[in-house]
This record gives C-alpha cells, structure tokens and sequence, in this order.
C-alpha cells in the first residue's frame, strides 16, 4: 500500500498544482466576473452575460470538474485507508501509523476543498448568468 499511496500522492500532487496554478491564473477573471451587476434594463446586460458566461464555461467550470474528477481519483483509496485507521482506532484490527496513508487522505481533503470552492463559484457564475438573462426587471 505504501508504494501504490505515494504513486497516488505524486500524481495528486501534480494535478492539483496546476489546478491551483490555472485557479491563481483565473481567479481575477473569475473574480470580476462575480462583481458584475445587472441594470434595470435587460437589453443593458447583454454584454454582461456573455462575460459571465465567457469566464463560466473557459475558467470556472474545467476548474471545478478537474478538481472534483482530481477528488474522485484520490477518494476509494482514501476511504479505504480511514477504514482501516477507524478499525485499528476501534482496536479490531493493528497496524502502525503510516504517514503515507495518511498523507494522501489529507490530499483528497485539500482537492476536496478546491472542488467545493471552485464548484461554489461555478454556481455562482451560472445564477449571475442567469439573472443577467431574465426578463425585465424592476
């Protein structure tokens, strides 16, 4: 396990590196994107919305997909390893700490956090695109 774990740990590594590095890249587009207001006259915002969408489809969302399918690779053996360290808890089963393990179950919670925040703003871009959308307001 110890060796299939830091396999793991690299390539999660890696993968969230440069998700962070796009995300740092994006994020000020993203950002501007959110701030973004609607007028009282829908026919203003047209523009608008194709900026929000813009960023949407090209920053927000290949962030947020990457970083949940980075969450989804790292999640089996994470659990797997949280079982095995709840059952030596409990006393039914023995084993010594493995640092390793216990490393990648970190990693899968930081790329876990980074799909809840990018997903977050995802959600966001899609209701700001959507008011910006509507119909008319007052």
């Amino acid at each position: 396990m110890r060796s299939e774990a830091g396999d793991l740990i690299s390539a999660g590594s890696v993968l969230l590196a440069v998700l962070g590095i796009l995300f740092g890249l994006w994020y000020s587009d993203i950002a501007e994107a959110l701030e973004v207001k609607p007028s009282k006259h829908p026919e203003d915002d047209v523009e608008k919305a194709h900026q929000v969408r813009g960023v949407l489809v090209s920053k927000a969302l290949p962030l947020s997909v990457a970083a949940s399918f980075v969450t989804l690779l790292l999640l089996p053996d994470s659990l797997a390893i949280t079982a095995q360290a709840l059952r030596v808890i409990r006393g039914n089963a023995q084993g010594p700490y493995d640092a390793v393990a216990a490393s990648l179950v970190a990693l899968t919670l930081a790329s876990f956090a980074f799909a809840a925040y990018g997903l977050r703003l995802t959600w966001r871009l899609l209701r700001l695109r959507r008011t910006l959308s509507s119909e008319p307001r007052d």
